[in-house]
């Protein structure tokens, strides 16, 4: 009787301590990650500068959360980022991405497909610089502990434009 006793204690103990490590483990892992505080950044508007293999060493170098003032522009954002496979999901629902407000309008690529767009863009132009951006990195375009490239083209009409407040950040869904 004192075996089966002790089974019974040891396994009721190792259920408690895999309870504690999935629960550790679900926690560590679903913690959201900031986007580097620098990027690249262009004024100009050029389709090429979504692909991932496009050369921005010659762009400037830009703090994300600024605001610059030139009525009627585009312009863009190149960040690298490297999101790490554990953050892998088995749901495979994705990375969810936060990029604050943009001032006026975006379309968003993720390794140089589009993955979400806030506004219109000319001659349907519609502003949304005050709208929080959160779009959805599909899993199976992340490039698992390797750079991934996000490339933000804005478009702004009058005043201030830019990525201007965040938050910046990703976390798996």
């Amino acid at each position: 009787m004192k075996s089966f006793k002790s089974m019974k204690e040891l396994f009721s103990k190792n259920k408690i301590l895999v309870l504690l490590l999935s629960l550790f483990s679900q926690t560590m892992f679903a913690q959201s990650i900031s986007l580097p505080k620098e990027s690249k950044f262009k004024f100009g508007d050029n389709p090429e500068w979504a692909n991932p293999m496009f050369n921005d060493n010659d762009w400037v170098t830009q703090q994300l959360g600024k605001s610059f003032t030139k009525d009627s522009s585009y312009a863009w954002y190149r960040i690298k980022i490297v999101i790490p496979s554990a953050m892998k999901t088995a749901t495979g629902k994705g990375i969810k991405l936060y990029l604050g407000k943009i001032d006026d309008v975006d379309q968003t690529y993720f390794n140089g497909k589009l993955i979400g767009e806030t506004g219109s863009f000319p001659p349907q132009y519609v502003t949304q610089w005050e709208k929080q951006r959160v779009y959805t990195m599909p899993e199976n375009a992340v490039q698992w502990d390797k750079e991934n490239i996000l490339a933000v083209r804005i478009y702004n009409l009058i005043g201030g434009m830019g990525m201007w407040e965040g938050p910046y950040s990703f976390e798996p869904f």
